[in-house]
């Protein structure tokens, strides 16, 4: 993604990235629902409201759990893994022209 022109910031878990995006201005979040310390269910639940978008990836979760579950946390896309870098790459555009 940085070598496409977006800022990145890398995280190690949900309890990270929930500290980062309560810390600072984003964008756009991507976000794989099978993190440690707080899995990507409770990082959207936890999150603060604010104006960025959120994409999903996830490889473990069935589809209807994967949309029972996201019902009404306002995610844009939901990136079934493996995900090829382009896709990723359309879906990040798509989001930022938004």
């Amino acid at each position: 993604l940085e070598g496409n022109g977006f800022e990145v910031e890398d995280v190690g878990d949900g309890q990270e990235a929930l500290e980062r995006v309560s810390a600072g201005s984003h964008d756009l979040m991507v976000l794989d629902l099978n993190t440690p310390c707080l899995d990507g269910f409770e990082v959207m639940t936890q999150k603060p409201e604010g104006e960025y978008a959120i994409i999903v990836m996830t490889g473990h979760f069935p589809e209807e759990v994967v949309e029972d579950c996201l019902e009404g946390l306002s995610v844009l896309e939901v990136l079934r893994k493996p995900v090829m870098i382009t896709t990723l790459l359309n879906s990040v555009d798509w989001a930022a022209s938004r």
